[in-house]
């Protein structure tokens, strides 16, 4: 079976039809994108576990909204300097603390998981399942 589904809105900087149409907004705005989310979360709810929107695609606030409406996994951290690039609004790369502590603004719980989505210990899990 699947282990994700992962959302790839189309981005249009840099592509021959945004500068065949530069006045003209193309591409989802963040409430496309948000019901796109929460449909894929009913469609799939039985077949796919996990369902996917990477912050590097779409901006980390986009990817916080999309919390609430379905997503439970919005990607991880990069080290490629050609993607950080590519990046939306110049975001740069997140390393683990920092998607952790803007998930955990939203009142979310970060999980750190394998590309198996298997939970990863963290030094701070260990530490506190040995004072438990």
């Amino acid at each position: 079976g699947f282990l994700d589904f992962t959302l790839i809105p189309f981005s249009a900087p840099n592509t021959e039809i945004s500068r065949q149409n530069p006045r003209r907004k193309l591409g989802p705005d963040l409430q496309d994108i948000l019901k796109l989310v929460a449909v894929s979360r009913i469609f799939f709810s039985r077949a796919i576990k996990n369902v996917q929107l990477k912050w590097s695609s779409v901006g980390l606030d986009t990817s916080l909204r999309s919390l609430s409406v379905g997503v439970n996994d919005i990607g991880g951290t990069i080290y490629d300097a050609g993607l950080i690039a590519l990046a939306p609004n110049g975001e740069h790369a997140k390393t683990p603390h920092d998607l952790e502590k803007s998930i955990s603004r939203t009142g979310r719980v970060a999980r750190r998981r394998d590309s198996y989505y298997n939970p990863v210990a963290t030094k701070r899990r260990k530490a506190s399942a040995r004072k438990g």
